[in-house]
């Protein structure tokens, strides 16, 4: 494929692409129109799995989830209707919803090329020191908490250490 065929080719699947996410806004609405009409939320999972691998299927249950008499139970990846978000169908509905993308309902998750354990730890850690704070929870092992916490200060003190010490002595 030369560099012409690639760039004709990168412009039919962006209009594609375009197409399609308009398509997948009008089903979904639809899917809501029946689900609310009907009590029966099938065709939601239905369109979020024809959407495949390819697409933004978080955002398209996401959105579902804001907008439909739905939600996703804990752990499953099929949707349970909701009776008291079900309310009526309407034009005025349909016209809020149809303005509402999809796509956009759910960000992307940011692309990560590089993992820093030390500021994953420091929000572990952030995490663990707020949950202990609940006077509703019982702590166990709270030892290994502070084991943990002593051994990230000295690794964070000898961090610092380091990167004076390799520091050019005429640096100002």
């Amino acid at each position: 494929m030369d560099k012409n065929q690639i760039v004709k080719a990168i412009g039919a699947i962006g209009r594609a692409s375009q197409k399609l996410t308009k398509d997948i806004q009008l089903t979904a609405v639809g899917c809501i129109e029946h689900a609310v009409k009907h009590g029966d939320i099938t065709l939601c999972d239905q369109l979020v799995d024809a959407i495949g691998k390819g697409m933004r299927k978080a955002s398209l249950r996401a959105w579902f989830e804001k907008n439909g008499p739905m939600y996703l139970p804990k752990g499953k990846d099929k949707f349970a209707f909701d009776a008291e978000r079900r309310g009526e169908w309407s034009q005025e509905r349909e016209e809020t919803l149809s303005a509402l993308p999809w796509e956009d309902a759910k960000p992307e998750e940011p692309i990560v090329s590089e993992f820093d354990v030390s500021v994953a730890f420091d929000r572990f850690m952030k995490r663990i020191e707020a949950t202990v704070k609940d006077a509703n929870i019982t702590v166990r092992n709270r030892a290994l908490m502070e084991l943990l916490g002593q051994q990230a200060a000295i690794y964070h003190a000898e961090q610092v250490m380091n990167s004076r010490i390799d520091t050019p002595a005429d640096a100002k």
